[in-house]
């Protein structure tokens, strides 16, 4: 428990970039908005301190969070090597000491280290844990990360003050005794039930099939493309269309979409902000995700909140929203092709899975979900 009053600070620990100006503006173009941190807020917080990764900004940001409410750590770095210097501990250990509360969230080879800080001058933190640490596998150095994740993270985790998990398969797996909650990231304002399906999408002049998320061989993007041309080419499925939204890419896209001859299969957005991915979704007929590590997968429950069927891979996450049959191992093009084969062939089948995924997201409103966050950081501050 905190026992300061007035302006109360949190100290949010993150690996992914942000984006900072000479104004100390800043803002994240991993995904990473400002309605993610009205749990704090709306639990009596009053300003957020960010210490991550950072991009120093030549020019002025034209988006950027709240300068009242966000500010950036003193300390800024780019590679983790950075952190372990004297100059790192002591400008970050001034800084945790001013925070009323520390927030790490996991898996974050930053987070571990600011854990250990906490553990050196005794300074409390909570843990948000949103991941088990394999999506570093595709990163630079990724066994190394990886490695050094798994044997850190369980300590981390178990000495917090409290943790959230965005997934039950992630509260078992690294468990904490103290003050906890399961709660998703996700942020649904509404659920959309659609009509009946009675069309085969096959007899539909476009398919419309939607990724949303980092174009990479973490989120399965690779095994995705490579399953466009499957059927494409194999099944002569010509009217399918892949709409990808998304950035972050680890390997050479617009080569690859090219060598295997679908590039008028396959349609990137970039990055969008949520209304507009929402509004894209809504149009959509059939969503994939085939990732190799998840949490619980936010973009995945947007989809299935609009209604859309979805095929995606037997991960932990996957299989606490969606039902079996819609589950396929991770890594395998073909299994891929063939699942989604099946719902372009069946509008029974893509009927049934469009009102059970969007009876499912109705469990996953911002509302709800956020009403327990701000219970659960109101017991951290007085």
């Amino acid at each position: 428990m905190i026992g300061k009053k007035g302006n109360l600070k949190v100290t949010f620990v993150h690996d992914l970039f942000f984006d900072v100006d000479s104004c100390g503006r800043l803002f994240c173009p991993g995904g990473l908005d400002e309605i993610y941190f009205d749990r704090f807020f709306d639990s009596g917080f009053h300003k957020v301190k960010i210490i991550s990764r950072s991009n120093i900004s030549t020019k002025s940001l034209s988006n950027y969070f709240q300068p009242d409410k966000f500010e950036f750590s003193k300390f800024k770095f780019s590679d983790y090597g950075e952190l372990f210097s004297f100059s790192a501990f002591n400008a970050l250990r001034i800084e945790l000491k001013k925070s009323d509360l520390v927030v790490i969230s996991m898996p974050s080879i930053t987070g571990c280290y600011v854990a250990m800080l906490c553990a050196i001058i005794g300074i409390p933190y909570v843990v948000e844990v949103v991941g088990d640490g394999e999506a570093f596998k595709a990163k630079r150095f990724g066994t190394l990360f990886t490695l050094f994740l798994r044997a850190f993270m369980p300590s981390v985790i178990g000495r917090a003050s409290g943790a959230i998990y965005v997934s039950k398969y992630l509260s078992t797996r690294f468990i904490n005794t103290k003050r906890t909650l399961v709660s998703s990231n996700v942020n649904i304002s509404t659920v959309i039930k659609r009509k009946k399906i009675t069309r085969k999408l096959i007899d539909k002049d476009q398919i419309n099939l939607a990724f949303v998320g980092a174009l990479n061989k973490n989120k399965g993007f690779d095994v995705l493309l490579n399953s466009i041309s499957i059927l494409v080419k194999r099944h002569k499925i010509s009217t399918i269309i892949l709409h990808a939204v998304g950035g972050r890419e680890d390997f050479d896209v617009r080569s690859v979409i090219d060598k295997l001859g679908i590039r008028s299969h396959v349609k990137t957005y970039g990055f969008l902000s949520k209304d507009q991915v929402m509004d894209l979704l809504k149009d959509m007929d059939i969503y994939a995700q085939p990732s190799l590590s998840e949490g619980l997968p936010r973009a995945t429950l947007e989809s299935m909140s609009v209604g859309l069927p979805v095929v995606a891979t037997s991960l932990p996450g996957f299989r606490e929203i969606l039902s079996d049959y819609s589950l396929i191992a991770p890594g395998n093009s073909d299994d891929l092709a063939e699942k989604l084969i099946e719902f372009i062939f069946s509008a029974e089948l893509c009927s049934y899975h469009s009102l059970r995924n969007t009876e499912k997201a109705g469990n996953f409103l911002y509302n709800r979900l956020h009403k327990k966050r701000c219970d659960f950081y109101s017991n951290f501050k007085i």
